[in-house]
C-alpha cells in the first residue's frame, strides 16, 4: 500500500513548525538563547543598580549631610524600572516580533493605569497644600487648628488636637483633675447626679427608651371597627 507523500511548502522546517514560511499565514519568532541570557544579565545588572542608588543616596546623606530632593530618587528609580519593563515586554513577551496591535493595546492599558494612579497621587499629594488641617491623622472631634469664639472670648483649638480633647483639657484645668473625674463618673451614670432617679418615660428635657410590651399589642378587636370617642380626637374641637 503506497502512502502519498504530501509535499511541504518551500521554507518549511520540520524542527520549527511555527516558523513563518511560504504557505503559512502566521508564525512565531524564536528568540535565540544567547539573546535571552543577555537580557537576563542586563535585568540583573539594572536590579543591582536600583539597590546601589538607594545605598548611594543614604551614604551621601550620612557622609556629607546632604539630602537629595525626593524627585531625584523617584526619577532614577522609575527610569530604571521603565527600561526593565520594556526589555521584558519586547523580548520575554515577544512584542518586538509580534503583531504591532498587541503593543498598542499594552500601551493603552498602561496609560489607563497611569491615569488612574496619577489622579489619585495628585489628590493625596496636594491635600496638605489646599487643606492644611487635613494633613494630620483623624482625631475624635476633628483635627483642630480652628479659630473660634466661646462666650465672647477667643477659644482657638490647636492643630492636631481634637475639639473633644481640647474641651476636656480646659475643663480639667478649670475644676481640677479630681473634680473632673467625679463629674465624668456622674455623667457615665446618666446625669449630673448619680443618685437622681429619672422617670421611666420621656420628659420635655430628656428622651427615655420605652420598655415592656406595647399597649394593645395582643388585642383581637379590629381597630378600624372601634367607635371613636371624643378623647381620641383631643376632647372635641
Amino acid at each position: 500500500m503506497n502512502h502519498a507523500h504530501t509535499p511541504q511548502p518551500a521554507g518549511f522546517d520540520e524542527l520549527d513548525p511555527h516558523a513563518s514560511g511560504h504557505g503559512h499565514s502566521h508564525g512565531h519568532h524564536i528568540i535565540s538563547g544567547f539573546t535571552l541570557r543577555a537580557i537576563l544579565i542586563i535585568l540583573l545588572l539594572l536590579t543591582i543598580l536600583t539597590v546601589g542608588q538607594a545605598q548611594l543616596e543614604q551614604y551621601i546623606s550620612t557622609a556629607f549631610e546632604l539630602n537629595l530632593p525626593r524627585w531625584v530618587n523617584i526619577a532614577v528609580v522609575m527610569a530604571i524600572a521603565v527600561v526593565k519593563g520594556c526589555l521584558v515586554a519586547l523580548f520575554f513577551m515577544g512584542l518586538k516580533y509580534d503583531n504591532p496591535m498587541n503593543s498598542v493595546i499594552l500601551c493603552f492599558t498602561l496609560f489607563g493605569v497611569g491615569l488612574f494612579l496619577g489622579f489619585s497621587m495628585s489628590d493625596l499629594a496636594s491635600r496638605g497644600m489646599i487643606y492644611e488641617f487635613k494633613k494630620g491623622e483623624i482625631l475624635k472631634g476633628g483635627l483642630g487648628n480652628i479659630s473660634r469664639t466661646m462666650n465672647g472670648e477667643p477659644d482657638p483649638v490647636p492643630a492636631n488636637t481634637g475639639i473633644v480633647a481640647h474641651a476636656r483639657q480646659k475643663k480639667m484645668e478649670e475644676i481640677g483633675p479630681e473634680a473632673y473625674e467625679k463629674l465624668a463618673a456622674q455623667f457615665a451614670h446618666g446625669g449630673h447626679d448619680a443618685t437622681h432617679q429619672y422617670p421611666p418615660g420621656s420628659t420635655a428635657s430628656r428622651s427615655r427608651p420605652r420598655t415592656g410590651l406595647t399597649e394593645g399589642l395582643f388585642e383581637t378587636a379590629n381597630p378600624a371597627s372601634a367607635k371613636p370617642t371624643p378623647e381620641s380626637h383631643g376632647g372635641g374641637h
